[in-house]
């Protein structure tokens, strides 16, 4: 097949779709939870995802029942009666907002808790284990690491060689360059 040469000021431009999700910082997740502090149910709603990084759509009950005892309602959240308070996203929302948060979809909090957790070191079967994810490729998707974390990385191998012949670090040689 015989395409059209591209001139100069043609360029061919591609474009992916595909969007990187997003993760909180611990520090994020903590004005979250200051911001809905005085919505008891809210808070602990919020927690129970960013800890366990469950779906939304998972039953939660049975998750935490053993916590639960006596719980009469077939809703976890609710009110005396038993009846289902509101859809939690309004308040996470607006606890987003109070937060200065932007562009934050609630299922972004699984994206967190595996984020989070192998940014702590945590082994990548555990992660999968506890996220409920079928396949390791899945977890890679929702695990994120942090410009931070990657340049902690690699200042490790960086304080390895200063220990052995210190003309061999990137820090040696960037102060060549400079």
């Amino acid at each position: 097949m015989n395409y059209p040469a591209l001139s100069d000021k043609k360029r061919l431009t591609i474009t992916f779709a595909m969007e990187i999700p997003k993760y909180l910082t611990t520090d994020e997740v903590q004005h979250i939870l200051a911001s809905v502090s005085n919505k008891a149910r809210d808070r602990l709603l919020i927690s129970m995802l960013w800890q366990t990084g469950a779906r939304v759509s998972e039953n939660l009950k049975s998750e935490i029942k053993k916590y639960l005892k006596g719980h009469k309602h077939e809703y976890l959240f609710c009110k005396d009666d038993g009846r289902p308070f509101n859809d939690i996203r309004k308040s996470f929302k607006s606890a987003l907002k109070d937060a200065g948060i932007k562009e934050f979809r609630f299922h972004d909090l699984r994206h967190t808790f595996a984020s989070q957790l192998t940014m702590m070191g945590v082994d990548s079967r555990t992660i999968q284990e506890l996220g409920r994810w079928k396949t390791p490729s899945m977890l890679m998707r929702y695990a994120q690491l942090s410009p931070e974390h990657m340049q902690s990385a690699v200042n490790t191998l960086d304080d390895l060689l200063k220990d052995r012949d210190s003309d061999v670090t990137m820090s040696h040689h960037l102060q060549q360059i400079n």
